[in-house]
């Protein structure tokens, strides 16, 4: 979701095509470990794929406050969140909101 610049419209689509029990599921890392990684890739010149552009709406990140903010706009109830991947990482699990309680 950090790297798409239309993430509330991807969602928003996500949301409608989703089935009626269907879940979201999205991996995210939290903007410092985000911001940490690109640097050290690029420090590393761990080849050329890290070389390119960001478009202004690209992101490093969200944390939970934030990713609950993009589900909810998105008519999207956050359902389960973990951290994985000794916590660099985190998994957001999703509903539909009129599908989240029951």
């Amino acid at each position: 979701m950090n790297h798409i610049p239309n993430r509330e419209a991807v969602l928003i689509e996500a949301s409608r095509v989703l089935a009626k029990d269907g879940h979201i599921l999205i991996t995210m890392p939290t903007p410092l470990i985000s911001k940490m990684a690109h640097k050290w890739w690029e420090l590393l010149k761990l080849g050329e794929d890290w070389v390119r552009d960001w478009h202004e709406d690209e992101v490093y990140g969200f944390n939970r406050r934030q990713m609950g903010a993009l589900l909810t706009g998105a008519g999207l109830k956050l359902t389960e969140h973990r951290r994985f991947l000794y916590g660099f990482n985190h998994l957001y699990v999703a509903r539909k909101m009129d599908q989240a309680t029951g």
